[in-house]
């Protein structure tokens, strides 16, 4: 279970929480709905918590070990030690570079403790980044093929793996529609593992079917079903049928998945941590379009240090009824990973899973998705416009826009 081993250690701090998730980790994930509001329920703004396990969890593998380290005086030190994480390197005292995937002496100047010393070639040296190294650092290291990031680096405070900022006004996001961010005037409240609800008064809340505007003829057809309406969830995705709140994603086709997705994001999103705009869940519905936004949304539990906004806007297609233009635009991408998904810091455990998964033979998944490099969504496409992934729905089937 995704946190049965952690309340049994900190069980004042997890209490009867525990308890009521314990009970929801007997189903297939997805929390059942209830009428009446649970004082435990996880979705409370004040209770950041770890959650019970809720399918496989990826553990992050081991760095390999390298012995000794080596002594700064030996020019060729070897083939680097691969790695995702800072945790990965922490045997041989260096840093990951996460572009390359290696363990490195520095990747910032402020890496490098001695005085007057600079990151030069991933290596600290005196002297600065402006001049030639003092000292023969040997040949460089072959990492393979290039790796084009897109990425401005942040020159704000050091931390253990580059912060990726916007990717620009390729991806920039579809705004004026209304409500106070921008993104529409229904949006999902505070919330964790949630969808979009109306409110019942003294029986609570209740997930609200979003139906299409009337340019959607014939609803939308995904696999062998059609659909009148949709879920908006606050986990980086739109469902049909039903909710859908599971929070640590699978390969598609998932098991877990027991409704039709349109997952731009599908990840541990959690907007309690958020002020002002931040964290907006939001969705608006016109005649012949739909758009869906998470803008500037944190992850599980409660962090805010990294965020990310992506938007889903589909659109009917004349070619049939039933059938629908998708589009994923995503304008920045910082963080891949939930705490309760085995992630750390945002990153590692199991990252997020983007693509469409309609039932086992229809189904699409997006490049880098359950990896590290999820985060380059940001900067590549399948159009040619960094940021944005094109796609059309005919007959059920989802492909690459023509």
């Amino acid at each position: 279970m995704k946190r049965l081993l952690l309340c049994g250690v900190l069980a004042s701090a997890c209490g009867s929480r525990a308890n009521t998730l314990l009970l929801l980790d007997t189903d297939s994930g997805v929390a059942p709905l209830d009428g009446g509001a649970d004082p435990g329920d996880r979705a409370s703004p004040v209770d950041a918590g770890t959650k019970p396990t809720d399918g496989a969890v990826l553990a992050d593998g081991t760095a390999n070990d390298t012995g000794a380290p080596v002594d700064a005086g030996v020019i060729d030190a070897g083939p680097p030690v691969p790695c995702r994480s800072d945790l990965m390197c922490s045997t041989t005292n260096q840093v990951c570079d996460t572009v390359g995937g290696v363990c490195v002496d520095c990747v910032h100047t402020a890496d490098c403790l001695g005085d007057g010393q600079s990151c030069i070639d991933h290596r600290c040296v005196s002297g600065t980044d402006a001049g030639p190294p003092p000292i023969d650092v040997g040949p460089p290291v072959d990492l393979g093929p290039p790796v084009d990031t897109g990425f401005p680096i942040d020159t704000g405070p050091p931390v253990d793996v580059p912060v990726i900022l916007d990717a620009g006004a390729g991806a920039t996001l579809v705004t004026g529609l209304g409500g106070a961010s921008g993104f529409g005037a229904n949006c999902v409240g505070p919330a964790d593992d949630s969808a979009f609800s109306t409110v019942m008064g003294d029986a609570g809340t209740l997930p609200f079917a979003i139906s299409f505007g009337a340019g959607f003829v014939g609803g939308v057809t995904l696999g062998a079903q059609n659909f009148p309406s949709f879920f908006l969830n606050t986990n980086g995705n739109l469902s049909f049928g039903s909710p859908f709140t599971t929070y640590t994603s699978q390969a598609f086709p998932a098991s877990s998945v027991t409704v039709p997705i349109m997952a731009p994001f599908w990840a541990d999103v959690d907007t309690r941590g958020a002020t002002g705009t931040d964290g907006s869940v939001c969705f608006a519905v016109e005649p012949s379009r739909v758009v869906a936004t998470w803008f500037r949304v944190g992850y599980f539990a409660m962090h805010t240090e990294r965020v990310n906004s992506f938007q889903v806007i589909l659109t009917p297609a004349a070619s049939a009824r039933g059938d629908v233009d998708v589009e994923f635009r995503y304008s920045l991408c910082q963080w891949t990973t939930g705490d309760a998904s085995g992630g750390t810091g945002g990153l590692g455990g199991t990252p997020a899973q983007a693509g469409f998964d309609f039932d086992a033979t229809h189904f699409l998944s997006l490049p880098g998705s359950l990896t590290a490099s999820v985060l380059n969504l940001c900067a590549t496409s399948n159009v040619g416009i960094p940021g944005v992934w094109r796609f059309q729905v005919r007959g059920g089937t989802p492909r690459n826009a023509m």
